[in-house]
């Protein structure tokens, strides 16, 4: 065991490591607000109120945890309020191949993270709006406040890791935090180039959606091979 993960592994048990919810005020006067308006401004207000987590030992940070205090809050154990009605009409019913909901274990579509990144996701976004009116239309143009709000956590959390990096001594590590630092200004915004920018895009989508990753394997298998015939990994 090497001093990366006895470090990471301390921290761990210590509960250092664990993304602690930062609890997050609401404007009061967002009870007036449409549906899906007060619901993505409060989630988005949410997600840029937390704090990345970040140590000198880190090639990842973008996790966040829930509180209960925003939507779309469904795997967080105390249950949900919606789950009779989610389960009647998803459980075990694939919806265009974006989530499958069996039992409340659900996997996003990694695979489109990772073949188109957030900004191709934001172009079918914006495709659609074009074609829908009324509360569909509403719930894309909040679904698409979301999409430009996980980007600019991302760049938070970039931002972090380049200050965090300055006041690392060691090499090795802060080498390790420049590069975070540096895939973070491009992911998840844009497609994975190698196999660490797809781990970490990953990574930052599962606190999205955190309750299953799926067939991992198969997700990240084509940057994992490409990589060892570059020579840049080794099996």
């Amino acid at each position: 065991m090497n001093e990366r993960i006895k470090g990471l592994l301390n921290l761990t048990l210590n509960g250092e490591n664990y993304a602690h919810p930062n609890p997050t005020k609401f404007d009061r006067e967002d009870v007036f607000l449409p549906k899906f308006e007060k619901e993505s401004k409060q989630l988005c207000e949410y997600i840029l109120n937390q704090k990345p987590i970040i140590s000198k030992y880190s090639l990842m940070t973008g996790f966040f945890n829930t509180d209960g205090s925003i939507v779309g809050d469904m795997f967080r154990r105390k249950g949900h309020k919606w789950w009779q009605s989610i389960s009647r009409e998803f459980y075990c019913q694939p919806l265009d191949n974006l989530v499958t909901l069996e039992w409340q274990h659900a996997t996003a579509d990694y695979t489109k993270a990772l073949s188109i990144g957030m900004n191709g996701i934001l172009k079918e976004v914006d495709e659609s709006i074009e074609k829908f009116d009324g509360e569909k239309k509403d719930y894309l143009i909040a679904l698409k406040k979301v999409g430009e709000t996980l980007i600019a956590w991302a760049r938070i959390c970039s931002d972090k890791a380049s200050e965090f990096a300055k006041t690392v001594e060691e090499e090795e590590y802060r080498k390790n935090l420049e590069k975070l630092a540096k895939t973070l200004q491009r992911i998840p915004e844009n497609p994975p180039q190698n196999f660490y920018e797809a781990v970490l895009t990953v990574y930052f989508w599962f606190a999205t959606d955190p309750d299953s990753l799926g067939t991992l394997d198969r997700y990240l298998a084509p940057f994992y091979f490409a990589d060892i015939e570059k020579g840049v990994l080794t099996k």
